[in-house]
């Protein structure tokens, strides 16, 4: 199915010719000679697509009755915006003849003609297997909710504060007593990019690195080192308020019940997939470092799943991956445990609450797209040969 699928998108898709079963097909030559424009791009769903998810990812195939590019590329991104999608990149743009097309495969001369008569033709390639919201459990990790992260306090011996140590919520609590440590928790569960503050100053940083008019591609490695930092700055800076906070929630909750409790801070990262786990660690520790906070321990957890709509990768990495604290192993052990059976769970059909695989991230500042990608898993083909 993948390779015939594969073949399908290249009719449409190569600008010259292609060779199949070693006889070549003349099928496009770009001359001005004609009004038909084809302009393909990758896109995504928007949030608001009634049948489609954020993380599915297509390949728009349009045909648009126009001699000025630029005025096909408008009436695209207006359908686009009608339907419901938003562009991640474009992969061609090229002017078709006529006369030229005449040993293209019927489906493709009918979509000409078809543009010619109605103005606009819009071809959509799945890059997902079962596409569509009705099916989007089967590609969906399970939801790390505040009751996961409590079993795995809980069977790692810990234990919710009681009443009385919580003061009946009048003061500054932690979450979590665990032999002769508080510890507080910190769950970031919503994706930084999303956030119109962020993204303004993630489009001024990238414009200076690009001389075009096509969609950019977020990419830190691009920068410079000291602008590097500054990307990291910008997308990590939910994190510093966050820890400053817990620290004083921990530090209040052992003043008030012990001095002789040690604090700590679990922080989860279950949203925030553009930022890789040791990224997310190591902003952890420097933030923690700039303010000059004192955690006797300091626990990473992040949770994330990549799909390449056929194949599902669920990871759920951890920092330290051991450590010499005996109550820092028990909380490592019991994510470690927690994390298997939840996904066996998964596979037998028991998981009632999902949460989204990564998504790509698309947006416009100032006329100018921007995207983000997640890391991609290897698409798996029946025809790969050994």
């Amino acid at each position: 199915m993948a390779m015939r699928f594969s073949l399908s998108l290249l009719l449409w898709a190569v600008p010259i010719a292609i060779r199949i079963n070693s006889v070549r097909h003349n099928l496009l030559i770009v001359i001005m000679l004609t009004t038909v424009q084809r302009i393909i791009l990758k896109a995504k769903p928007s949030k608001s697509h009634p049948h489609f998810n954020e993380w599915e990812t297509v390949t728009l195939v349009y045909l648009i009755d126009e001699s000025n590019k630029s005025k096909a590329i408008e009436i695209v991104r207006q359908n686009m915006s009608l339907n419901h999608w938003e562009i991640l990149y474009y992969e061609s743009k090229s002017t078709l003849i006529e006369e030229m097309i005449q040993n293209a495969k019927k489906e493709f001369i009918d979509a000409y003609f078809y543009a010619k008569k109605n103005k606009i033709y819009l071809k959509v390639f799945h890059d997902n297997f079962m596409p569509g919201k009705k099916n989007s459990q089967h590609f969906c990790p399970p939801l790390i909710s505040e009751k996961f992260i409590d079993d795995v306090i809980f069977d790692a011996g810990g234990r919710r504060l009681n009443p009385d140590e919580k003061r009946y919520e009048e003061e500054l609590n932690a979450d979590y007593i665990i032999d002769n440590y508080v510890f507080e928790l910190k769950n970031l569960m919503e994706e930084g990019l999303d956030k119109l503050e962020r993204r303004k100053k993630i489009s001024d940083l990238f414009r200076n690195y690009y001389r075009t008019d096509e969609p950019i591609l977020i990419n830190p490695e691009i920068l410079s080192k000291s602008d590097k930092l500054k990307y990291t700055s910008i997308i990590t800076t939910p994190l510093e308020k966050r820890i400053k906070k817990a620290f004083n929630q921990a530090y209040e909750t052992r003043e008030r019940i012990s001095n002789d409790y040690k604090i700590g801070l679990i922080y989860v990262n279950s949203g925030y997939f553009s930022i890789p786990h040791d990224v997310f660690t190591a902003e952890v520790k420097r933030y923690i470092t700039k303010n000059n906070l004192v955690f006797d321990e300091v626990i990473t957890f992040s949770v994330s799943a990549q799909t390449n709509g056929f194949d599902m990768s669920v990871v759920f990495p951890c920092d330290p991956q051991d450590s010499k604290n005996i109550v820092t192993n028990k909380i490592l052990d019991s994510w470690n445990s927690h994390s298997e059976k939840i996904m066996t769970s998964l596979l037998l059909g028991e998981v009632k609450d999902f949460t989204s695989p990564q998504k790509p991230v698309s947006f416009n500042f100032s006329g100018i797209d921007f995207y983000w990608l997640p890391y991609a898993i290897e698409r798996f083909s029946f025809n790969d040969e050994k």
